[in-house]
Order: C-alpha cells, then sequence, then structure tokens
C-alpha cells in the first residue's frame, strides 16, 4: 500500500489553545532576542564595513593624486624678525609653510631671554 500526507483542518480544543498561547508568547520572546543579536551583528559589521570602505576611499586617493597624508612629529619656532610662528618637521627640520602662521598679540609680548643678563 503506497501512503501520502495531505493537510487538513481540524478543531484544536480548548487545552490546545492554551498549549498554543504558551508557545506563542516563548516564540514572541525568542523574537525579540534573534531581533537584538542581529541589529547587535549588524552593528559590529556596519563598523567593519565602515572602517574598510574609509581604508579604500583613502588608498583610491593615493592612486589618484599621487600623494598621500602622514603624520610626522613638528615643533614650533618663533621668528622674531618676521613675527611668524614657522612649524618643523622634528625629522628632517624642514619649515612646514602650510602651518607658518603670524604670531598673536599675546604671542609678541612674551618676553624671550637675550642671554646677557647680569649676575
Amino acid at each position: 500500500m503506497h501512503t501520502f500526507r495531505k493537510e487538513i483542518v481540524i478543531n484544536v480544543a480548548k487545552e490546545g489553545q492554551q498549549e498554543r498561547h504558551e508557545r506563542l508568547a516563548e516564540v514572541d520572546r525568542e523574537l525579540l532576542e534573534v531581533a537584538a543579536e542581529k541589529a547587535a551583528a549588524n552593528g559590529e559589521f556596519n563598523g567593519q564595513l565602515k572602517a574598510l570602505r574609509k581604508e579604500q576611499a583613502t588608498i583610491l586617493e593615493v592612486l589618484q593624486t599621487g600623494q598621500e597624508k602622514v603624520e610626522v612629529d613638528c615643533y614650533e619656532e618663533i621668528d622674531e624678525r618676521r613675527l611668524e610662528i614657522l612649524t618643523r618637521r622634528v625629522d628632517t627640520n624642514d619649515v612646514l609653510h602650510e602651518f607658518t602662521r603670524p604670531m598673536t598679540a599675546e604671542e609678541r609680548q612674551v618676553c624671550l631671554p637675550t642671554g646677557g643678563e647680569a649676575a
């Protein structure tokens, strides 16, 4: 004999309905938990994607312009003759002209030692 399955409609007794109410509450809690886990995972993945896209954009800019932004150690030097504050690289001592600026009024008022003070 060959058997097979068919879906039919039956009436559910009150006891069966109560079991389904309890299971529905469990399913609702599980859905909330899974949704919270998904949101946390998405946040982590979105952070990774954002970092990779930023790196990608930086590399593309370098390839397009042939230039790269790097951080270098610097120090400031006062040019009293020009009344300017120069920014110099520590490693090469080169002046970074894009950061040279006029001295402020407060900076011009600072008394610098002349090296010839009497004892």
